[in-house]
């Protein structure tokens, strides 16, 4: 394994790409693949600003030089720790897995970034008051993490805008590592010094959850129950349900259509995020969602308002209580005597009927308690005979007598579709079953069979529709005239189709012209 003898020291929040980006300046090495082969011992590692792969092979390379641990890089140098209070642990650990690897194609996927709808930030972000101070305490830029999140618009330190740059997000060289230097050109961005506020507190948010340091992740069930209590706690709630609507024109009387939909065009469409985010959780949602819910409603810190006070609620509140066997027995015997009661009182009826109309609370106690019995106890489906039995000779004799309806209104009309077997099935009342059982009606499959038009009939047909319409006052009958009126490729005309039109030529006293 080749080791390096110099690898510089990352700043505080400096991303793992920045860290890579100041090495390749300081060595002045021009071809990143080189870089690839000292750091990572292979040349296709591809280069990623938020969740870097293969971390311990990294800094098993480093280590003569640097000794830090490939956790240590994950949790200071990555994106990693902002998505930690979100995801349920054995998904971050499969994230974690990922990022140590020599693997990391599935880690945005397992983020759920990919499914949220929300789109990745666009290029990197510098604050100017923040580059001064690099510049003064270490003589040199870098890339700070805190400043590449989505959503993040002004510094969580000095309270101004941030400065978007023309380094893209995702390198646009799969392999390209660019450092952060006063040579990269600088644009403002377009959000309004009204929303300054606004956005700053949304920065400080993102910048408590990087410090937060959690050891335990949370569970979906823990925000089902937190999101619960919020609503509860703040009125918009009657019964157990939730005001969804209530709640909708709070986060759009405080953040504003426009605004969401500058921080991302998803984010103002609330109605599909934000109902789900206050039913029961069953996938992740992005840290900006949540965010945006919080502010809402008045909360700033994530530890003081939200983990310590809501979360610890939710935990105290799910806390199962103790039950004696004892009184787990006596509970089904009850139960179960009041289910066969039931059942015996309304022996016509059907378990949904019961458990819709009848004793919904009971049947739902039993299948969480007591399944197996009451899978054991339930009404049998009864089954319904229908007399599917068809007299299919009355039957044929009904299709037949519309199929020569059909064929006499068509008889004397030379326009319209090939009249083949689906035109005739198509044509009549009984076309749901009338293709399908053909065989069972004899006479109807007989007349159709004798009345249907193979292709060369229907080429007459249209040949004589031209005749007799659009060339009826023609004393001559040019032969490609009919061919393209008609439709008909040159292949077509065989010497019967000649002959056929020749007939009619005669019978009308028309002379025919033949192909030049």
């Amino acid at each position: 394994m080749m080791t390096i003898s110099y690898f510089p020291k990352p700043y505080n929040n400096e991303l793992l790409y920045s860290v890579i980006a100041r090495y390749l300046i300081h060595t002045l090495t021009l071809d990143y693949k080189v870089i690839l082969d000292e750091l990572f011992g292979k040349r296709t590692v591809v280069a990623t600003v938020d969740f870097p792969s293969h971390l311990n092979k990294f800094c098993a390379h480093i280590s003569s030089c640097l000794d830090i641990p490939p956790n240590d890089v994950l949790e200071n140098h990555t994106l990693f720790p902002i998505y930690k209070p979100f995801l349920p642990n054995q998904r971050l650990e499969k994230i974690k897995a990922s990022c140590l690897s020599e693997y990391g194609g599935n880690i945005h996927t397992r983020l759920g970034n990919a499914a949220s709808g929300i789109s990745y930030p666009k290029w990197l972000k510098v604050c100017p008051e923040c580059m001064s101070e690099q510049k003064q305490t270490h003589g040199e830029y870098y890339w700070q993490r805190e400043l590449q999140l989505k959503g993040v618009e002004v510094c969580p330190y000095h309270n101004i805008f941030l400065f978007k740059t023309n380094i893209s997000y995702h390198p646009l060289g799969k392999h390209t590592f660019i450092p952060l230097t006063k040579y990269v050109q600088l644009s403002k961005n377009e959000f309004h010094e009204n929303e300054k506020q606004k956005l700053f507190t949304l920065s400080r948010m993102y910048l408590d959850i990087l410090k937060s340091n959690l050891h335990k992740p949370l569970s979906y069930e823990h925000y089902s129950i937190f999101y619960k209590n919020l609503a509860e706690e703040f009125g918009y709630t009657k019964g157990r349900n939730v005001k969804h609507d209530e709640i909708k024109c709070r986060v759009i009387s405080y953040w504003g259509k426009d605004l969401l939909l500058k921080l991302d065009p998803y984010l103002s469409k609330l109605d599909q995020w934000l109902i789900p985010m206050f039913q029961k959780h069953r996938k992740a949602f992005q840290p900006i969602q949540h965010i945006i819910v919080w502010q809402a409603f008045g909360l700033k810190s994530f530890k003081k308002d939200i983990y310590f006070k809501w979360i610890k609620k939710s935990r105290a509140k799910k806390s199962p209580q103790k039950v004696s066997v004892g009184s787990q027995l006596y509970g089904k015997d009850k139960q179960r005597a009041q289910w066969l009661k039931i059942l015996s009182d309304y022996p016509e009826l059907g378990v949904k009927k019961i458990r819709t109309s009848i004793a919904g609370a009971l049947y739902t106690w039993l299948y969480r308690n007591d399944r197996q019995w009451l899978k054991e106890h339930t009404p049998k489906r009864k089954k319904i005979n229908i007399n599917t039995r068809v007299d299919w000779e009355s039957r044929d004799l009904e299709v037949l007598a519309d199929l020569i309806t059909l064929e006499e209104k068509a008889r004397h009309k030379y326009e319209g579709p090939r009249r083949s077997v689906t035109w005739f099935t198509n044509g009549t009342k009984h076309r749901s079953y009338l293709l399908k059982n053909l065989n069972k009606l004899p006479s109807s499959k007989e007349f159709i069979e004798k009345h249907s038009e193979s292709i060369k009939d229907y080429q007459k047909r249209r040949i004589k529709y031209v005749l007799q319409t659009k060339l009826q006052n023609e004393n001559e009958i040019k032969l490609w005239q009919v061919m393209r009126l008609a439709g008909l490729r040159k292949s077509n005309f065989d010497q019967e189709m000649i002959d056929f039109i020749t007939c009619i030529a005669k019978e009308e006293c028309r002379a025919v012209i033949p192909f030049i």
